[in-house]
């Protein structure tokens, strides 16, 4: 079970309850575990999918991997101990999360799963003694942590043009659906856009899948300019951006792992792995891949036994350092193709490969300093400041206290050497004191009993770890993050507009809330240190951009206490305009499964107050689009068009006067799925002129056929 503060993201663990002697005699004890089993499956579903969201959709992790990885397997422990008490909605049985409706959906051909964790030889060893003698041959790759990602190359087109080209890239998603992202993953130029070299054995396509990354000195460039907490977050956002342009400035790159190939002897047209250029083996495929200019991480070994496969997870729990890449482990698959199939899979893991994960790497620094940090809440948040070290890719000079009791708990005093590690490979951390080496004269940290930037006394309530700055509407520090906040990528996304030129704005007058953003001129930003008529110009165009902003970015940007981005896209749902939301009641935002009283509560007040009614007042004024109802109508005819083909397949042959591509999507955004091949589950063969072996087919088997004219009709 979890038990988690909002504001210090402390987490404790429960271990799973004890089975019941079989022995036992009255059966009220039972029940009583039964029901304590239950409440624990409930709540970790819940967490879990939560984090899920967050991870897969959001790409903002909430909590660490370490976190999540003890919650999933207390879960796994509850369900093997209680198999009835499994929901069918489990973490556990489930890939990824629900795909995102802002590009196109696509059925994977072929169940795109997740791996099944081991930390540690001992895991590693019961996954391995699980396997057949002669499946014990196994490929060590490194485990990049970036995005999945499905290749499918097109080998058999009618037009010769497009034979042998890259055709769709798709993200994994929730392993059944993915969202198409070819446009963005056309920029990456390590993958190959067409197959010169001919492979008759492949079909008519094949799908290489592969792990989309940023490098850790792309990264940091990017990070100058952009906020984003890891490499995998920023690849996330870079490929589910509109414009691809821009992906193609974010500089990706690609590790391809394995290919599938369409096997047209079965009925079904299954999916198998293997090249058929004699590869009996998933190395041999790997060799391939190279051969065919696809990029391979060089770092895959063969192991022919238990110890070689230690030997190389050891290995490279050292090595990673040297990387310019993220890696968080390494995965172990078993060699023969053959044992593969035979081995088969889960719903959720194929049980001829596993994820060996790599301890959180920690390092020993020394604390300088320690500084309070006031949040736009006026939660007081201590940061470290620690002598420069080198951790997980990059340099550390600051890790987080959290908050006063993190403090009192480690005892964290100046002067202390501490062990660092960063949480979930992202945020650094203190993990603990080095007591040997304390200087016998330091003295306990004490925590400032009034706010560091406008001296107003803190306060503390009994709900709430953090302690907070009550000077709201005066605190200097609370106004300039609130300010940051707005600008900020999930909200305004006012790019140009950080940290130390927002602190100038406000030192000079020149704006006093977000409001005063929109009356800025060039001449004002000229005036301050480090712009140029380029970078004024830019800034300007950005904030005139942001205008337009959707309505949950709106709230979002607002900065209610308690009140994140998933929950500002329920409100902006529900509410078409910052008016209705403003003037709407307690009972009707609880109403909303994922609003509760606290939540609630914060909007009613927020909104009451005078000074946010003046703040919107003059977000209209300047132009702020606050009224939504069009763009959500235009939302909720998107969403009705999406199920008017339902489940229906189609398959295109012959030529149009539109290019097919278009006609595909035009049936993919109503919810249909189009086919390459005619078969009895074929529900239309839409037919153009020139039409070839497609349309005989679909003539002997009876599916209807329909022209381009009957296919918009029934749109």
């Amino acid at each position: 079970m979890l038990q988690k503060n909002s504001d210090s993201e402390q987490i404790k663990l429960i271990e799973p309850l004890e089975e019941e002697s079989t022995n036992q005699v009255s059966t009220k004890p039972q029940d009583e575990k039964e029901n304590g089993a239950k409440k624990q499956i409930e709540e970790l579903t819940q967490k879990l999918q939560a984090w899920n969201r967050q991870y897969y959709e959001l790409a903002q992790p909430e909590v660490s991997d370490e976190v999540y990885d003890a919650c999933l397997i207390t879960l796994k422990e509850l369900e093997k101990q209680y198999p009835r008490l499994a929901l069918p909605d489990s973490p556990t049985q489930k890939v990824g999360t629900k795909v995102a409706s802002k590009f196109v959906k696509v059925n994977h051909q072929k169940k795109m799963l997740s791996l099944e964790n081991v930390f540690g030889d001992q895991e590693l060893e019961k996954w391995v003694n699980r396997l057949p003698e002669e499946a014990r041959e196994f490929v060590c790759e490194l485990k990049i942590d970036g995005v999945s990602i499905s290749l499918v190359y097109d080998l058999k087109s009618q037009e010769e043009s497009k034979k042998g080209k890259f055709a769709r890239a798709v993200t994994r998603g929730d392993g059944l659906t993915g969202e198409d992202v070819t446009e963005n993953v056309k920029t990456i130029k390590s993958i190959p856009q067409i197959i010169s070299q001919e492979i008759p054995s492949l079909g008519d396509s094949f799908e290489v899948r592969g792990e989309i990354f940023m490098t850790y000195s792309n990264f940091q460039e990017l990070a100058s300019r952009e906020n984003f907490a890891n490499p995998r977050n920023a690849t996330s956002g870079s490929l589910k951006l509109l414009d691809s342009k821009i992906t193609a400035e974010r500089n990706l790159s690609i590790f391809v792992y394995a290919v599938f190939f369409k096997d047209h002897s079965t009925a079904s047209g299954s999916l198998f792995p293997g090249i058929l250029d004699n590869s009996q083996t998933h190395f041999e495929n790997l060799q391939k891949l190279e051969s065919m200019n696809f990029t391979v991480n060089p770092n895959y070994r063969l192991c022919k036994s238990l110890d070689e496969v230690k030997s190389f997870c050891a290995e490279w729990n050292l090595k990673r350092k040297e990387l310019d890449y993220p890696t968080d482990g390494v995965v172990i698959k078993v060699n023969s193709l053959r044992q593969q199939e035979e081995l088969g899979e889960t719903s959720k893991y194929p049980r001829w490969a596993v994820a060996y994960k790599f301890p959180a790497e920690e390092v020993e620094t020394r604390i300088e300093s320690i500084e309070i940090e006031v949040g736009r809440t006026g939660a007081l948040t201590p940061v470290a400041n620690v002598l420069p070290v080198q951790l997980a890719g990059s340099t550390v000079s600051r890790a987080s206290l959290h908050n006063a009791d993190q403090i009192q708990s480690l005892d964290v005093r100046i002067g202390d050497f501490v062990r660092i590690r960063k949480a979930g490979e992202i945020i650094p951390e203190i993990v603990e004191v080095v007591l040997d080496k304390r200087n016998p004269n330091s003295q306990p940290f004490e925590f400032p009993t009034k706010c560091p930037s406008c001296g107003t006394p803190v306060e503390k309530t009994e709900e709430e770890v953090a302690i907070r700055c009550s000077n709201v509407k005066g605190c200097p520090a609370q106004i300039q993050r609130k300010i940051e906040h707005w600008a900020s990528k999930d909200a305004m996304n006012l790019k140009g507009l950080g940290e130390s030129i927002i602190q100038q704005l406000l030192q000079k007058g020149l704006i006093v809330n977000i409001a005063d953003l929109y009356q800025l001129t060039k001449d004002q930003l000229l005036s301050l240190e480090g712009f140029k008529d380029k970078s004024a110009e830019n800034v300007l165009l950005a904030i005139q951009d942001s205008k337009k902003r959707s309505m949950e970015r709106l709230i979002f940007g607002l900065g209610i206490k308690h009140i994140g981005l998933q929950a500002a896209r329920l409100l902006a749902v529900r509410f078409h305009s910052l008016s209705q939301l403003a003037n709407a009641t307690t009972p009707e935002f609880t109403e909303l499964d994922g609003i509760g009283d606290t939540m609630a509560n914060e909007i009613v007040s927020c909104f009451a107050d005078a000074d946010m009614q003046f703040l919107t007042s003059q977000l209209e004024e300047v132009g702020v689009k606050t009224d939504f109802s069009d763009e959500l109508r235009r939302s909720a005819e998107d969403e009705a068009m999406s199920k008017v083909l339902a489940g229906k397949i189609f398959v295109i042959t012959g030529s149009f006067d539109r290019p097919r591509s278009e006609i595909e999507q035009m049936i993919l955004r109503a919810g249909g799925k189009a086919s390459s091949s005619v078969s009895k589950k074929t529900n239309y063969v839409l037919c153009g002129e020139d039409a070839g072996s497609k349309l005989t087919k679909a003539e002997e088997l009876g599916v209807q056929i329909i022209s381009l004219k009957e296919f918009l009709q029934m749109l």
